[in-house]
């Protein structure tokens, strides 16, 4: 009795055996198939989200952009009395500003600053008052970059208005003024909406 209970245990035991690999066959063989299924799932949220990170970068390069054009730099300044005299080598200071966007012209020295590095214009008028040989200069951090000249000696009212304007490429913190140069540079000249100073910001570099 003892025997074939033995041998009967036997049997279920090599039958056990026999069946339990089909069976972790069947376990593995599933989870090798639902992870199968998963690593599309995983290929098309990894793409998605380079996809995403390369519009957040093209949103960021859109933001940057957007705010470089509205960098708005402006200014125009007229003659503060209706006549004025030079003094040689001083700076003309045109203190009834209409214009300052930006902040970066200075009425109380006549000077601009830029505010941004980029490319400006750049424009003066004069307008003269006597007989004389005016000499007028727009200077870029104390170097003269253009020179204006009147010659009001053989015009039958000794006056005379001329304007010149320029593009120049300018750093940040460059300034721009206007001044009579020389020793001997003494005249008289209109003011008010005759004599004035001007500038823009083109673009930025």
């Amino acid at each position: 009795m003892k025997l074939c209970m033995l041998m009967m245990l036997f049997v279920m035991l090599v039958l056990n055996l026999w069946y339990r690999p089909s069976y972790c066959g069947d376990v593995t063989s599933n989870r090798a198939r639902r992870s199968d299924d998963r690593d599309p799932l995983e290929a098309v949220v990894m793409q998605q989200s380079a996809e995403l990170n390369q519009v957040k970068a093209e949103l960021a390069a859109l933001q940057s952009k957007v705010g470089i054009m509205d960098r708005r730099v402006g200014f125009l300044a007229r003659y503060s009395v209706l006549h004025g005299q030079t003094m040689p080598g001083n700076t003309f200071k045109f203190g009834e500003v209409t214009l300052n966007d930006g902040n970066g012209y200075d009425a109380s020295l006549g000077v601009f600053t830029a505010p941004y590095a980029g490319v400006y214009i750049i424009a003066f008028q004069f307008f003269t008052d006597g007989e004389e040989r005016p000499l007028v200069d727009i200077v870029v951090n104390g170097n003269t970059l253009v020179r204006m000249a009147l010659d009001t000696r053989d015009v039958e009212a000794h006056d005379e208005s001329a304007s010149t304007s320029i593009v120049v490429m300018l750093q940040a913190q460059d300034k721009v003024w206007v001044e009579a140069p020389g020793d001997d540079n003494h005249y008289k000249f209109w003011g008010g909406a005759h004599s004035f100073f001007s500038g823009a910001l083109l673009y930025t570099v």
